[in-house]
């Protein structure tokens, strides 16, 4: 096994080669991980966030400190072996001329200590006949002749061997109150004889009393039996904790296919019984089997006088029988999942169910690259109906589109964490997920359909266009997945397709060289992948004088408006974002400027692919802001792979994703993470469909689901647990998740998050401000689901209560932000 301190160079070493940043998935199932990882992090080498590990300058310090260090120590090993071997010859050369060597000889030929030490360590015998002689016999006997040694030796060794066995007796007579011996032993062979009146080896009990050898080991073991160890090192155990038997009976061991054998029963139904009265098991056994001991289990068998064996015995009679009907089970168990595979089959068919409506909508593409005004044509005609939804990739998109149709017309807002009703509203602006099903639209606008191929969220936007009821399905999305969408739509059944066209209405042209950081252009967006890299750009335009704008991820979307804002009237000359404001964001910049090219995207760092260059790209020029747009970086290699990426024209090969739901669930059984396990590996989807769609990424809910106990899903039902799995939880809001499923579970309510705790650090309070946010979305966003709210006693006043404290968090953010900008403008 590796020690901890090379499981640490390894890491190290890892995230050297993966670019200074990888994934846990990266370092995982090594030995001494976690204490690696913990020293790592405690002395800070390295820093996680989210499952990622980041080595820092320490870190990279060490790690070629270590480089260093087993280059020197190769050295100095070979030195000192060298020095060694020729001590080690020079000594065999003087045994060759001298047939005695004294200590006092031996040391005037080694006079260094060292070397002495070293000849002394390296021929001296540590047999227990060299322990009975002094120091210069010692010498003497294994420097000089053996024969003329061995007389007195022997005489010695019978001299110290029975000196110990005698006060070996004596204190096994006084510490277990036994009678001395009446007559003087003066052998080994009758201090042993005397000894085994009263305690044997386990071996010898074993024959004696006719009991495994395991059982014996595990009574020694659990029942804590005195152990005393003889002079020659045998360990023995006194008889008198040996009398009862029954007792001993307790630790057979059995499997669960001893007692199904027994009964006569399946395997399932014998972990049923075992799981009803709480028997936990002894310890894994192989291929996934459990031994329990019988002190446990026999409380299953109804005649007391069963004795374990029996068990055991009438398993090997029966061994076959059982086999084969496990055998058959097997079959009918592999046929049933085939009948489940069918059913899952043709459930995912009937996802897909326009060949079988009459109110299948007519399909209007809005082709496009970002910029060219596709959204707002789908929009107006939108506004033109008498009942429409908007579904919108994004919250902020949901909010901005909300408030633009409630100028002229009643809207209803609906997000996972937001229900604003207006009364006789005739539209609805949504998130994707949040779509309304059970209504018949006049018209539905799908925005960024490019999004049905997110490997979490693609499902939401192919049930849209898979489930769509009304008169008109409006479609915008980029031009690379337009004739894919088609192919797919006239597969499932649409036939009324018509398809609107747009170029950009400014146009976009590549920068001609590189920018710079020290003198940025006015108007630009700077693009990075780390909330780390955002603040820290912001921070060196802020010492140059430069008022900036920030936008990423993990910043709430009322946050992210404000910042956007600030820079569309232009309080800030420049924005500085992640891939955020990729999708349809509000920002109307003159440029935007790539500072890097490589984003981690959960598993691994990448670069980025054409579809998200050219989304990104399209933010700059909006149309009635500027004439043209102008995309660039701060590196010639940057630059280049840009405009490579924006001139090339490129064939959609992603395929869109499709998520279990509540119905598909309920066929198969066992607990909520076993059934989503089974659909994902199950293939269920058909072959006519498998050239456009894949399940989708199920990482998040797998996770979350494991932590569901069993009581958990007992007390809820499998509807409420699905849901809570589809929560907008985060790895830094996972411990908050679950205490709110254990606070349902029990008193009915969930736990209101706590405000963080102040520290003087503003980067750090800001982080912790941005979490609460996140667990009072979690909450908002389980109110807002009918099956918790049934489950749930007075919770409106809470909600209401929360949702306050998220306008105040909000606005302790802007603040924090504000604060970061004018402490780094000093």
């Amino acid at each position: 096994m590796k020690s901890t301190l090379q499981i640490q160079r390894f890491i190290l070493e890892s995230l050297v080669e993966a670019g200074g940043q990888a994934h846990a998935k990266k370092i995982k199932g090594l030995p001494n991980k976690k204490k690696a990882i913990h020293l790592l992090l405690k002395n800070g080498k390295i820093t996680e966030k989210s499952g990622v590990y980041t080595i820092t300058d320490k870190g990279i310090a060490a790690y070629k400190k270590m480089l260093n260090c087993d280059n020197k120590t190769h050295d100095d090993f070979s030195k000192k072996y060298q020095q060694q071997q020729e001590i080690h010859d020079k000594f065999l050369s003087i045994l060759q001329r001298e047939d005695v060597l004294s200590a006092a000889q031996v040391k005037k030929l080694f006079p260094k200590n060292r070397d002495y030490r070293y000849i002394y360590k390296t021929f001296k015998n540590t047999s227990t006949q060299s322990k009975s002689l002094t120091h210069d016999e010692c010498l003497w006997f294994y420097f000089g002749e053996e024969k003329k040694a061995l007389k007195k030796i022997r005489a010695n060794v019978r001299e110290v061997t029975i000196r110990k066995w005698h006060g070996f007796i004596d204190d096994m007579c006084r510490k277990y109150k036994f009678a001395l011996p009446t007559k003087n032993i003066t052998t080994v062979k009758g201090a042993k004889t005397w000894i085994a009146q009263y305690a044997l080896s386990l071996h010898k009990l074993h024959k004696e009393i006719n009991m495994p050898m395991s059982i014996l080991e595990r009574y020694v073991q659990e029942c804590e039996v005195d152990a005393i160890v003889t002079p020659e090192g045998t360990t023995l155990y006194i008889l008198k904790f040996f009398e009862n038997v029954e007792k001993m009976e307790d630790f057979y061991t059995l499997t669960t296919a001893h007692i199904a054998a027994y009964f006569d029963v399946t395997l399932p139904t014998v972990r049923g019984w075992l799981k009803k009265n709480d028997i936990s098991p002894y310890q894994t056994f192989t291929f996934g089997s459990y031994l329990y001991l019988w002190r446990d289990i026999k409380i299953l068998f109804s005649k007391t006088q069963i004795h374990p064996q029996q068990v055991i015995e009438h398993f090997v009679r029966q061994k076959d029988v059982f086999l084969a009907k496990q055998k058959q089970r097997n079959v009918e168990k592999i046929q049933q999942e085939k009948r489940k595979i069918l059913e899952l089959r043709d459930r995912v068919i009937t996802m897909f169910p326009i060949q079988i409506r009459s109110d299948v909508p007519k399909i209007f593409f809005h082709v496009g690259p970002t910029n060219s005004g596709k959204t707002y044509k789908a929009l107006q005609r939108l506004q033109s109906s008498q009942k429409g939804v908007y579904l919108a990739p994004l919250r902020l998109l949901a909010w901005e589109v909300y408030e633009k149709i409630n100028n002229t017309s009643a809207c209803t807002l609906l997000t996972g964490e937001e229900v604003i009703y207006q009364e006789n509203a005739r539209f609805v602006s949504a998130t994707v997920e949040m779509f309304p099903q059970d209504t018949d639209w006049d018209v539905i606008v799908l925005d960024e359909a490019q999004m049905a191929a997110d490997p979490e969220r693609g499902w939401a936007w192919t049930r849209v266009l898979a489930q769509a009821r009304g008169k008109e399905l409006h479609i915008c999305c980029i031009p690379e997945i337009q004739e894919f969408l088609e192919e797919f739509l006239r597969e499932i059944g649409y036939k009324d397709i018509e398809t609107h066209t747009y170029d950009r209405l400014a146009p976009l042209r590549t920068a001609k060289k590189t920018w710079s950081l020290a003198a940025p252009p006015p108007q630009t967006i700077f693009v990075v992948f780390r909330r780390l890299d955002v603040l820290d750009l912001m921070n060196r335009f802020k010492r140059n004088g430069i008022n900036t704008s920030v936008i990423y991820g993990s910043l709430p979307p009322e946050v992210r408006k404000n910042e956007a804002e600030k820079f569309l009237y232009g309080e800030t000359s420049i924005c500085v974002a992640t891939d955020a404001v990729g999708m349809g964001m509000n920002l109307p910049a003159q440029n935007v400027c790539f500072v890097k090219i490589e984003k981690f995207d959960g598993y691994e760092v990448r670069k980025l692919d054409h579809f998200e260059v050219k989304q990104i790209a399209g933010r700059a020029g909006r149309f009635g802001h500027h004439e043209y747009g102008e995309v660039g970086a701060t590196s010639i290699e940057i630059l280049d792979y840009i405009d490579e990426t924006l001139r090339e024209e490129l064939r959609w090969t992603k395929k869109l994703r499709i998520s279990p739901n509540l119905l598909d669930l309920q066929i198969l059984n066992g607990s909520l993470h076993r059934r989503l396990v089974l659909w994902q590996d199950m293939g269920a989807i058909p072959q006519t469909y498998q050239k456009f769609v894949e399940p989708c990424d199920m990482q998040q809910k797998l996770m979350l689901s494991q932590m569901l106990s069993y009581e958990y899903e007992r007390e809820l039902g499998l509807e409420i647990c699905f849901t809570l799995v589809n929560a907008p939880v985060t790895k830094n809001t996972e411990e908050y998740w679950l205490s709110t499923v254990e606070s349902i579970c029990d008193y009915g309510s969930i736990p209101i998050p706590r405000e963080p705790i102040k520290t003087s650090l503003l980067f750090d309070q800001l982080y912790e401000w941005e979490i609460y946010v996140r667990k009072l979305d979690i909450f908002l966003w389980l109110t807002n689901r009918y099956n918790i709210r049934a489950k749930l006693r007075d919770y409106e006043d809470d909600a209401v209560f929360v949702a306050e404290c998220k306008k105040d968090a909000v606005e302790k953010i802007n603040e924090l932000l504000y604060k970061i900008s004018e402490k780094l403008s000093r």
